[in-house]
C-alpha cells in the first residue's frame, strides 16, 4: 500500500513539474520583445505580397493587444478603424488574433488562428489554414 502511494506521489510530482508555464509559453518573450515587419505573404500558388504590405509592422504587446503600423505605403483598404488582440493557444504554438471594428458597435470582425512555424530572435513564420482549403504563410523579420 505504501509503495503504491509513493509511486502515485512521484508520478504526480513529475507530471506537475512538466506542466510549467515557461514550458508552455516559451515563445512569449520572443514574440513581445520585438517588432515584426512583414517580409513575405504566400498562398498555395506562391507569393502574394503587395508592395503596400512590405512596410507593415506588427507589435504584440504584453497586454495582449496588437499594434499594427501600416507604414508609409498604404493599401487600398483602410484598416485604421480596427483594433486587434492576440493570445496563445495550443500550448503557445498557435496565435489567435481577433480583430474588431472600433468605429461601430465594437463588434468582432475576424478570428484567425496562426500556427507558429518558426519563431526566433530574427524571424517569425506563421501559417493559417482557413475555409475552402485556403492556406496562407506569412514571414516576418524582427526590427
Amino acid at each position: 500500500m505504501r509503495y503504491s502511494h509513493f509511486l502515485y506521489t512521484i508520478s504526480l510530482i513529475l507530471f506537475l513539474s512538466s506542466c510549467t508555464k515557461d514550458a508552455d509559453y516559451s515563445n512569449y518573450n520572443l514574440l513581445i520583445e520585438k517588432s515584426w515587419m512583414l517580409v513575405k505573404a504566400e498562398d498555395e500558388n506562391g507569393e502574394i505580397t503587395e508592395d503596400c504590405e512590405k512596410d507593415n509592422v506588427f507589435i504584440f504587446n504584453s497586454n495582449n493587444t496588437v499594434d499594427i503600423d501600416y507604414g508609409n505605403t498604404t493599401c487600398d483598404v483602410d484598416y485604421s478603424g480596427y483594433d486587434a488582440e492576440w493570445t496563445f493557444k495550443n500550448r503557445g504554438n498557435t496565435i489567435r488574433i481577433t480583430y474588431w471594428n472600433r468605429n461601430g458597435a465594437n463588434s468582432i470582425f475576424l478570428h484567425q488562428f496562426w500556427k507558429i512555424e518558426r519563431l526566433n530572435e530574427n524571424e517569425l513564420i506563421l501559417n493559417y489554414d482557413g475555409k475552402a482549403n485556403e492556406h496562407l504563410r506569412k514571414t516576418f523579420t524582427a526590427i
